[in-house]
């Protein structure tokens, strides 16, 4: 029987090359990414990539990474899922300055449901760790601003607001009971670009679409920096 790593990575490893039919490759993102998140057989890796503990682990978290950009949601879940909350932020921050797509805004409901479902249930306990989890909050709260407001923004707008108003009897001690990790060691810079270069290829070849769909109209198009304008025949 073939490993779950083993499949993951080399679909993964294909996607990562896949430069011609964007939609195609968001799509297969975004249902690589439920299988990671949910998949029983693949409980063991999510167990790895939480911890980040192995140069194993690490190297396989950036080839997963690289894919999961053609998704920009499914490239903020890896992160959560990684407690890679600082680059989750920093991510999100990218999203808040583009106009976002509906493919986007549907797939930022989906993030805050999974937040709410059985995959995250230590993301929601982090929660509790105020010393600590700075980054965390504001990475949900980014993601908060950015959605619509469905029904999965109040039940994650209720969970933060239940997280900041709860004082524990009990210290919270995630810290001790966590391997060694190695999260250090990513080069978030670079990490960035690449989502960054996914974003600018996506809105370029939409833009392109969208233009062939109106030339093919007889619509004549006349592109300046911005906006563009459009005459009718």
């Amino acid at each position: 029987m073939l490993k779950p790593e083993l499949i993951l990575g080399t679909l993964s490893d294909y996607l990562s090359d896949e430069e011609t039919d964007l939609d195609f490759a968001r799509s297969f993102a975004d249902e690589l990414n439920m299988i990671l998140l949910t998949a029983p057989e693949t409980s063991e890796l999510r167990r790895r990539l939480r911890y980040l503990e192995t140069v194993e682990s690490l190297r396989f978290f950036e080839r997963l990474y690289k894919s999961w950009c053609h998704s920009p949601t499914s490239a903020l879940s890896l992160c959560l899922l990684s407690g890679c909350d600082f680059l989750a932020g920093d991510l999100a921050a990218s999203l808040g300055s583009r106009v976002l797509s509906n493919d986007t805004m549907h797939g930022l409901d989906r993030l805050a449901r999974l937040v709410e479902s059985p995959a995250f249930p230590y993301l929601r306990m982090r929660l509790l760790d105020t010393a600590n989890n700075d980054e965390l909050v504001y990475a949900l709260n980014s993601v908060l601003m950015l959605m619509p407001q469905t029904d999965a923004f109040h039940k994650l707008r209720t969970r933060l607001e239940a997280a900041a108003n709860i004082r524990s009897k009990r210290p919270f001690s995630s810290k001790a009971a966590e391997p060694k990790s190695l999260r250090g060691k990513l080069d978030f810079k670079d990490l960035e670009r690449i989502f960054e270069d996914r974003l600018d290829r996506y809105e370029a070849t939409k833009t392109e679409q969208r233009l062939k769909f109106l030339r093919d109209r007889g619509v004549r198009v006349v592109q300046v920096q911005q906006p563009l304008l459009m005459t009718l025949p």
